[in-house]
């Protein structure tokens, strides 16, 4: 054989590498070229080591399936995870002041309340709002009771003076503008 052949086999064999690629769920751990390279890899041996016994693409089909389970082994199994563990003195989330030993040792509060104090805190510190949102958003926070939101719709409208239309709308003004806040990206996962 020689490589006018193997250039024929290269042609001949491309899809069959990507679809045993996307069989073997390769194509979630690797670029496209990056398969296509192993794959050409696997070609070339087994064009250079078949003897003409059998079918060559039974043969290069085994060679194939053994190289892309090693793959997806190598990719799969953990290395050197030792045990998991979190210092009391680290941050208790990223850009906070706060350390866990400072939330456990806090008196008469939980994580959530504590947490939810200081993301609540910095996002009014670093947030873009405008009077009317950051009147809103404390408003709503201050009057919290949980499932009787039209009683605080109804105390908002009377204390700032505003319909019930324009606090849905600062509301939803509110919404996007955290979503897009960093500090929204560690609650959210």
């Amino acid at each position: 054989m020689n490589n006018a052949d193997f250039e024929q086999y290269l042609n001949a064999y491309t899809g069959f590498i990507i679809y045993h690629a996307k069989l073997f769920g390769i194509y979630r751990l690797m670029e496209r070229d990056d398969i296509l390279q192993e794959g050409y890899l696997v070609l070339w041996e087994a064009f250079n080591s078949f003897n003409g016994s059998g079918s060559f693409s039974a043969f290069f089909h085994m060679k194939l399936r053994s190289r892309f389970i090693t793959i997806w082994k190598n990719n799969n199994r953990k290395k050197h995870q030792g045990p998991k563990f979190i210092s009391l003195d680290s941050k208790a989330w990223v850009d906070g002041n706060l350390t866990i030993y400072d939330i456990i040792q806090a008196p008469g509060s939980d994580f959530e309340e504590v947490y939810f104090n200081d993301f609540v805190e910095r996002i009014l510190k670093d947030g873009d709002f405008t009077q009317l949102e950051r009147e809103v958003l404390t408003g709503i926070i201050n009057q919290r009771t949980y499932g009787q939101y039209y009683r605080v719709y109804t105390k908002l409208e009377d204390a700032l003076n505003i319909k019930h239309k324009t606090i849905d709308n600062a509301l939803y003004r509110i919404r996007k503008k955290i979503k897009k806040h960093p500090s929204f990206s560690e609650i959210a996962t």
